[in-house]
């Protein structure tokens, strides 16, 4: 199914740290164009936090807010040295 495969390629970007902002685009994108599917029980297999995580930063996308990380953080949790 097309629509299970472009979700796929969605979710390996939302995975990776340095692509994860595309893919919170490209999901804000889909769910409008796929709103039948289901893709909170898909990010909920992957684990809870990672799925609380990008949820949240669909609805700030969505409400127009920035999403990105303000705090001086890397995009791994670290601490960036000064």
């Amino acid at each position: 199914m097309v629509v299970e495969y472009e979700f796929k390629k969605i979710l390996q970007d939302l995975r990776d740290p340095s692509k994860y902002d595309q893919g919170i685009i490209r999901l804000e994108k889909f769910s409008k164009n796929n709103p039948n599917y289901d893709y909170k029980e898909k990010l909920d297999k992957e684990s809870l936090e990672f799925s609380k995580q990008v949820l949240n930063s669909l609805k700030e996308s969505q409400k127009g807010n920035s999403w990105k990380s303000t705090n001086n953080s890397d995009s791994l949790g670290g601490k960036i040295q000064d």
